[in-house]
């Protein structure tokens, strides 16, 4: 008996050895044990950062630093930097796994089906934090598409939007001192409604002149129609918060569209080199910061030439991220296959050269001259492709 025991015993033993016969990893490798949501975005732990301007955010939370955390991400969500604000939400949830609202601010940080998971798992834990709380989770929800019934179609996002703007207003009715309910509500709000956006950021910057979130809205709000709306916040908004490119670069767009040249080479200069030192600092490619290449390109448009020369300078200050870019990617494809991937690059940069044409016209019309110019711009930076035309 005990023999037949121990041959027993080895066997299973060979057999759990064996890769045939081994017990199945629960936990894709390569992936997140989280979940795919996890799969993408930053790895890293957050850092204080300075300059982001200040939008505290109370939360239901046994730890302080999972406060202090959520009241950065929040703060840079304000400036529409979702990958660093991202880092802060994920850091509140090493620090307090079950954080509803940690998954909030995760969900508002993504898009699509990522955004989708947090907002499911911050749904599941609603019941564990403050009513206030509750109706931001709902209000985030309602703007989800809902997947059986819209499974067929193409979700109405103008309707979805409308549903969260009424969640939000009676989270706004219900607490009428909480200014981050109205800054969400004024955002939302932007391009339905302009004189009411304004309205509710006016009530904002009675309460609290300093917001960041509101400067930045009134902005957006304001850029093409009425520019003029917004001066005021374009200043006070680039001193607020000195650490954010996109805090440099939104008063630009106002500049530039008063006639503003200077302040407005001005503001994307200062951009560019905000991006710069967060470039250095996080050890990212221009090539992967959007950022970085919107402010080279207005600081190429002709409009923006602060010396007055109203030469169109723009290929020349795409040049050389296009040269990066070309370096990282190319190398993956043919020469013809890079070509066509660059020559859609500088076409986007460069698009408002071509808008008077036809899109058919244009299209035929610079297709010699980008390709030619893509493929000098990667035989420029070096780049060996793979074989095949």
């Amino acid at each position: 008996m005990r023999l037949e025991t121990a041959c027993t015993f080895l066997l299973a033993a060979a057999l759990a050895a064996c890769p045939g016969f081994a017990q199945t990893d629960p936990i894709d490798k390569g992936h997140s044990a989280h979940g795919a949501a996890f799969d993408i975005g930053p790895r890293q732990k957050p850092w204080l950062m300075e300059g982001i301007g200040a939008a505290p955010f109370p939360i239901t939370t046994k730890n302080p630093e999972v406060q202090q955390w959520f009241n950065q991400g929040n703060a840079l969500l304000h400036s529409f930097w979702f990958y660093e604000a991202e880092r802060s939400f994920r850091w509140c949830l090493k620090l307090e796994p079950d954080n509803a609202m940690a998954y909030w601010g995760l969900a508002r940080a993504t898009d699509g089906d990522r955004a989708a998971d947090f907002v499911r798992e911050a749904v599941k834990r609603k019941d564990k934090v403050t009513e206030r709380e509750r109706l931001y989770i709902e209000a985030l929800e309602a703007a989800q598409p809902d997947p059986v019934r819209d499974a067929a179609a193409k979700p109405d996002y103008r309707e979805l939007r409308h549903r969260e703007m009424k969640k939000l207003e009676t989270l706004c009715v219900k607490y009428p001192d909480d200014m981050e309910a109205r800054a969400l509500l004024a955002e939302v709000t932007l391009g339905d409604s302009r004189y009411g956006a304004e309205l509710i950021i006016r009530e904002i910057l009675a309460r609290q002149p300093n917001h960041p979130g509101a400067h930045h809205y009134r902005i957006h709000n304001w850029d093409y129609h009425e520019p003029e709306q917004a001066l005021a916040s374009c200043r006070a908004y680039s001193d607020l918060v000195p650490g954010i490119g996109h805090a440099q670069h939104m008063p630009g767009h106002i500049y530039a569209i008063v006639g503003m040249w200077h302040e407005a080479a001005l503001s994307m200069d200062a951009a560019t080199r905000v991006e710069k030192q967060y470039m250095r600092t996080s050890l990212t490619f221009p090539f992967n910061n959007w950022n970085y290449a919107h402010n080279r390109n207005y600081l190429g448009s002709p409009r923006l030439d602060a010396d007055g020369n109203f030469k169109d300078r723009r290929d020349e200050s795409s040049w050389e991220l296009w040269q990066g870019c070309a370096a990282h990617y190319a190398p993956k494809l043919t020469e013809t296959d890079a070509v066509e991937v660059a020559a859609k690059a500088i076409y986007q940069s460069n698009k408002e050269k071509y808008w008077p044409l036809d899109f058919k016209d244009a299209k035929a019309a610079i297709q010699i001259s980008i390709r030619q110019a893509a493929k000098s711009a990667l035989r420029a930076a070096g780049v060996r492709f793979i074989e095949g035309e």
